[in-house]
């Protein structure tokens, strides 16, 4: 089973936690493991791999110095995340299939249900993300069909290189200029919507199923067509992969004083330091206003304030 990441220096204490979870709760399955990296120094190397070595699985597979051929304008996330774009081309032929993961993901179960999924066709399978029409939108994506969180991905490489995923995802880049609302996240799925299979969100259970209720979220994010509230319970009673997305409610598990839900989990594998951070200015505006006028106000501000301002400054 191939796995990839990608991380710079700021997340490899991270990526360790994800590597030992994935090790534990994967002992049984033939792991491949390539880590696109950006300049991470020897010393940080060495302690993935001895990680590998520790749990008696294959020798890590280190992709560096990778070119990101255009220039960009972050809108999130971080230089190395846009290395995603490119598997096809960094991967070997001899990769046909590929589960990408974020760094910011804990494995709390076997992963062989999800290498048993059939593609269906398509080229991408996923868990469904929060975004509303606004940004759907300014991607040009119908405002009916659903779009991914990019933190995890099962990937049918072979198709992805018969039907030039990458030229395409280049061409998505240029056109907006080099910043794309939702970063490269936002760049795959303008080109992939039509070809994403949507799985259940216990492969991809993100904080803010557990930061707010499910009529809050819907609230706040305004998605369309998403899952219904039964279905994230479902999920929630088997997560299989847990992902510490950002949410204004909580800190994530490697900041100080976080409570995060499943923070004990995150724990459990973490070997760095925690980080002190600022409140978010958001939880400030929801602590002094009532909460279902903050909610409101703080979604009109991420659902419609936000894209039309993109649309406005890019």
């Amino acid at each position: 089973m191939d796995i990839v990441y990608a991380t710079d220096n700021n997340f490899i204490e991270v990526l360790y936690a994800s590597i030992s979870s994935l090790y534990e709760t994967n002992a049984s399955l033939y792991l491949n493991i390539w880590i696109i990296a950006d300049k991470i120094s020897a010393k940080n190397k060495e302690r993935i791999n001895e990680l590998a070595s520790k749990n008696n699985q294959n020798t890590i597979n280190w992709i560096e110095n990778i070119e990101i051929p255009f220039k960009l304008k972050l809108d999130r996330g971080s230089i190395s995340s846009y290395s995603r774009l490119f598997l096809g081309e960094v991967l070997p032929q001899k990769v046909k299939k590929v589960l990408y993961l974020d760094c910011d993901i804990i494995i709390m179960d076997s992963l062989s249900g999800l290498f048993d999924e059939e593609f269906d066709g398509k080229i991408i399978q996923g868990v469904s993300d929060v975004l509303n029409k606004e940004y759907k939108k300014v991607l040009n994506i119908p405002v009916s069909a659903p779009v991914f969180n990019a933190g995890v991905l099962y990937i049918d490489l072979e198709k992805w290189r018969e039907e030039r995923i990458e030229e395409k995802l280049i061409y998505i880049i240029n056109k907006f200029k080099g910043t794309v609302i939702q970063g490269d996240e936002g760049v795959l799925n303008a080109v992939l919507f039509n070809s994403y299979k949507e799985l259940s969100p216990r492969y991809n259970y993100m904080t803010i199923f557990e930061d707010m209720s499910y009529e809050d979220m819907i609230t706040f994010k305004q998605p369309v067509n998403y899952y219904s509230k039964e279905v994230l319970e479902e999920a929630g009673k088997h997560i299989i992969i847990r992902h510490f997305t950002t949410c204004f409610l909580s800190l994530r598990p490697w900041q100080e004083s976080s409570e995060v839900a499943h923070v004990e989990i995150f724990k459990k594998y973490y070997r760095g330091t925690y980080k002190q951070v600022s409140p978010s200015k958001l939880l400030s505006i929801y602590k002094i206003l009532p909460k279902k006028m903050s909610l409101h106000l703080l979604g009109f501000i991420q659902s419609k304030i936000r894209p039309k301002l993109y649309r406005i400054l890019k």
